[in-house]
């Protein structure tokens, strides 16, 4: 048997810690590039994901400022209108008040967009309506 030295075994040992460090560091460098990669990949998805995000919400936010203008124009308009109680508000009040002050039906119908059955129906049921006493009304 041969007998070797110590400094043989010490050189042997450290040869091979030496090829081990360099198989793990090659490893572990292609793992980082690996990663990296992935990383980038990842950046630049969110990058686009986040100037989509940012372009639709300041679209967003135009259409809400737009709104909002346009919603103080209707009520700056509304406020500036004084609106008498007694100007009929609907067709069917305007169409109330024309047969109360004698109107065909057929006048009414025209002038209130009703059709000439409904403001035939009204004048008919506001007739009787008038010919019915005041105390049988409660």
């Amino acid at each position: 048997m041969l007998t070797t030295s110590w400094p043989f075994w010490a050189l042997l040992l450290s040869s091979f810690a030496v090829v081990l460090a360099s198989i793990q560091y090659l490893y572990f460098k292609k793992q980082i590039r690996k990663l990296t990669l992935e990383f980038n990949a990842s950046t630049r998805k969110l990058k686009r994901e986040i100037n989509t995000t940012a372009r639709g919400a300041y679209g967003m936010g135009q259409r809400v400022l737009l709104a909002e203008k346009r919603l103080q124009l209707l009520s700056e308009d509304h406020s500036e209108h004084h609106f008498n109680q007694d100007f009929p508000v609907t067709g069917l009040e305007k169409a109330e008040e024309l047969l109360d002050s004698g109107v065909d039906a057929d006048t009414v119908a025209a002038k209130c967009g009703l059709s000439r059955s409904e403001a035939s129906l009204m004048a008919l049921v506001r007739k009787q309506f008038d010919t019915v006493p005041e105390d049988e009304l409660g």
